[in-house]
């Protein structure tokens, strides 16, 4: 029992360092759908640009990010209605809205 423990934690420790999810995992791509005049939006955009992370912005002003947008939230919430809190971010293809601190999230990026 006590050899099979060892051996979970140390597989468990190389998939958690091999898939990249430790304290240095860099995304491969963060799109940050943003809104004119929001303030959560400018500070997402200043917290990712303080930690040399590139991402892509997409101004929900132009109809086809705001299309897009739209889209992968309903995806997400299997087509229930959706309250939003800007920005709205995906990180390697996962959806992340409504988050209440935006440093906290993006203190794993």
């Amino acid at each position: 029992m006590k050899y099979t423990l060892g051996l979970l934690i140390s597989c468990f420790l190389l998939l958690w360092t091999g898939c990249g999810m430790g304290k240095s995992y860099e995304p491969q791509q963060v799109v940050v759908y943003t809104k004119e005049g929001c303030p959560r939006c400018a500070e997402a955009k200043e917290i990712l640009q303080s930690r040399n992370r590139l991402y892509v912005e997409k101004n929900i002003s132009d109809p086809k990010n705001r299309q897009e947008m739209w889209d992968l939230l309903h995806e997400q919430s299997g087509g229930e209605p959706v309250r939003l809190v800007m920005p709205v971010v995906v990180v390697d293809g996962e959806l992340f809205f409504n988050l209440p601190q935006l440093q906290q999230f993006f203190s794993g990026i």
